[in-house]
């Protein structure tokens, strides 16, 4: 049944990029949350049982992930609303791995802030008035990216390697969007966030159930 549930969010999640480039509005907002309802599906069923604390967490934050693809498709400009959201997903998903382990590895925080503030260092110029924001959203997106790994180090097996994982792709798409948003849009932009974003929500999903 998880198989099959994830054959379908690979389909709906390539005909959202096909939608996207093909300018099929309609088919882009059907099926970029459509993408996100089946990979909440998965969570709700593969982690239903196993750590309550952990499963309701990540459910929650993907929860928050689909209010935020809704608010980056209305009409308008609701970004601030949709990275409101996905704030709130990356600090929920923070917290579900702080549920795992509150361990410090000094050279693991350490890696992360360089990454944390080189990407910052190159978004600043074409941030304007959303420095402060972007700020915040690049310390909760490397704060759950470093507890990820953490939990990883701290338990090395299959549910927190997808975890890990998941948080790299998450930082990648995010990443891609912000370049693309601040610093000069390019064609293949929306080819990676889709991608990497619902291959790193299909992963945290997935930890859920080991």
């Amino acid at each position: 049944m998880i198989t099959i549930a994830i054959l379908c969010v690979v389909v709906s999640a390539a005909l959202c990029i096909r939608a996207h480039y093909a300018d099929h509005r309609t088919q882009f907002c059907i099926f970029k949350p459509l993408t996100t309802v089946l990979v909440i599906g998965i969570a709700a069923v593969s982690g239903h049982g196993q750590r309550a604390d952990y499963w309701y967490l990540i459910v929650v934050g993907l929860l928050l992930c689909l209010a935020g693809d809704v608010f980056l498709m209305l009409p308008g400009d609701k970004f601030v609303h949709g990275l409101l959201s996905f704030l709130g997903a990356h600090i929920l998903f923070a917290v579900a791995f702080f549920s795992v382990t509150r361990a410090v590895t000094p050279w693991l925080l350490l890696s992360v802030s360089g990454v944390a503030a080189t990407l910052y260092a190159v978004l600043y110029p074409g941030l304007a008035k959303m420095r402060i924001p972007v700020l915040v959203y690049v310390l909760a997106i490397s704060v759950m990216a470093w507890r990820a790994w953490e939990s990883w180090l701290y338990l090395p097996v299959a549910g927190t390697l997808m975890a890990a994982s998941g948080t790299v792709l998450f930082m990648v798409s995010d990443s891609t969007l912000a370049f693309d948003r601040f610093r000069g849009q390019f064609q293949g932009a929306q080819a990676v966030i889709l991608s990497t974003y619902f291959a790193s929500i299909l992963l945290l999903a997935l930890s859920t159930g080991s």
